[in-house]
């Protein structure tokens, strides 16, 4: 049996369901080193995982806890954006730790009930300190000073006198306040060692920083490093520090050096590995059979299980989506493939065949406000700047996504009068499956189009880029 009763952690859910084992982008590995590493660590140490908006970081800490659970460390998560409303981030990790610290055993006893004494008087104290740091910032502006000092003080008379008074008295409570919390909180953690069993060090996550208000976020990161940075307890603090930097330029000023001032924070930075898309499309795609039973979704892969969401991490990876983004393009994916079917199922007899790296290409601009995709038309439906010259119409200029995109755009484009006079269907054929050989797609589908365009097959419907364009914009109503 494990020293920490699974039953009594706050987050108990995420034990069954948020594993590494079940991680859908592959970063087990990664996971387990950083454990590893972290578990290492002693002395109020500090760590930035890095790693840019929508790429899983929420997913990868909540895996992470469990991970150091199933370890035996006392593990506390604290999501920064749940209490960005509040003006007090302090009070917000020091209750945190209270909270979810009791819950893995009430009977810690005279240590635990010191902690709490103690962590509430640094909230208190940390009112007081608020007013000298107001006092300072309004120092040329008295009577705004007073003001913030009733506020905060809930003094109904307050001279400069006395507030000078409170502020010294404040920031000599404050400094004693973080001493005192900080030995406190390095014998509670070894008092859950020899109780419980546990090992140290006391691990503390805190998620969704990037998420904050610049001010919040920053204070933040000044409470984690003044007051808590103590024996036996380690901060794992997700960040988008790109987006950090610009947060604390907003308070500083453009000119201010963010990357430098960020570092005094943060004692070691992990750069969270790029996730998996292809495995995690993979996992989380829906079952497209229906779909490709009806409709023909052209170009294809070998293997029409994994067709459709190879399509889609190809085109994620191409357009550089994050995982909320990809999410959301995975469901209008399959709400255009949805209506597409049902116009199957009114009228079987006419065979819909629709281009898989256009609508997901289109999906992408869309989403974007690309203005590309407001621009282009069916008669000059290119999706790169390059047009089309008419001598060489595939013309590989791109063994990529986008290139492969682009083929299909001329493809539907082309005119059916004028075939025979500039288009030859052998040597379109040819030209077409150069561009699909890299990419490990066959020519199955995509014949029924080209040669409904060039025999003119009137049973198949080959949609143009009005047609996906359509489609595309009333899935934009799907948030």
């Amino acid at each position: 049996m494990p020293a920490i009763n699974h039953d009594t952690v706050k987050y108990k859910d995420w034990l069954a369901t948020k594993t590494f084992d079940n991680c859908l982008l592959n970063r087990k590995q990664f996971g387990e080193f950083l454990a590893d590493y972290v578990c290492s660590e002693r002395d109020g140490f500090v760590l930035n995982l890095d790693s840019s908006w929508g790429t899983g970081k929420t997913e990868f800490l909540q895996r992470f806890y469990t991970e150091l659970i199933n370890r035996n460390h006392p593990t506390i998560y604290i999501d920064a954006w749940e209490s960005d409303f509040s003006d007090n981030p302090l009070s917000v990790v020091a209750s945190e730790l209270l909270l979810q610290l009791e819950k893995l055993n009430s009977n810690i006893g005279q240590d635990f009930s010191s902690a709490s004494r103690v962590l509430g008087k640094l909230v208190k104290g940390s009112i007081i300190g608020a007013a000298g740091y107001l006092g300072k910032k309004y120092l040329d502006d008295s009577t705004t000073t007073v003001e913030v000092a009733k506020t905060l003080l809930g003094d109904d008379e307050v001279d400069p006198k006395h507030l000078m008074k409170k502020v010294k008295e404040g920031h000599h409570q404050q400094v004693e306040a973080i001493k005192e919390v900080r030995r406190t909180l390095s014998q509670l953690a070894e008092v859950l060692k020899q109780n419980l069993n546990t090992n140290i060090p006391v691990v503390v996550l805190v998620d969704e920083l990037d998420r904050c208000r610049p001010s919040y976020a920053v204070e933040m990161l000044e409470v984690i490093k003044h007051f808590f940075t103590t024996k036996s307890f380690v901060f794992v603090v997700a960040t988008d520090t790109e987006q950090l930097c610009h947060s604390i330029r907003a308070i500083y000023g453009n000119d201010f050096d963010s990357t430098r001032y960020l570092k005094r924070f943060f004692d070691r930075k992990a750069v969270l590995p790029e996730p998996d898309i292809e495995s995690y499309v993979l996992a989380k795609a829906p079952d497209f059979s229906e779909y490709q039973q009806n409709l023909n979704l052209y170009p294809k892969f070998p293997d029409d299980g994994t067709s459709l969401a190879l399509h889609i991490s190809y085109a994620a990876q191409s357009a550089g989506l994050g995982l909320r983004d990809l999410d959301q393009l995975i469901a209008r994916f399959e709400a255009c493939l949805r209506v597409a079917n049902n116009m199957f199922l009114k009228n079987p007899t006419i065979n819909q065949s629709i281009s898989v790296p256009i609508l997901l290409m289109g999906l992408i601009e869309f989403d974007k406000d690309d203005t590309r995709f407001s621009s282009r038309s069916t008669s000059k439906a290119n999706m790169t700047t390059s047009s089309f010259n008419g001598q060489t119409p595939l013309a590989i200029r791109s063994q990529t996504y986008e290139g492969l995109t682009q083929r299909c755009l001329e493809l539907i484009a082309i005119d059916s009068s004028e075939v025979g006079k500039t288009y030859e269907l052998n040597d379109y054929v040819t030209e077409f499956a150069n561009q699909l050989h890299p990419l490990n797609l066959n020519s199955s589908g995509l014949l029924i189009v080209i040669e409904s365009i060039f025999l003119i097959e009137n049973s198949n419907k080959v949609w143009n880029w009005d047609d996906h364009k359509k489609i595309i914009e009333l899935s934009g109503y799907l948030e």
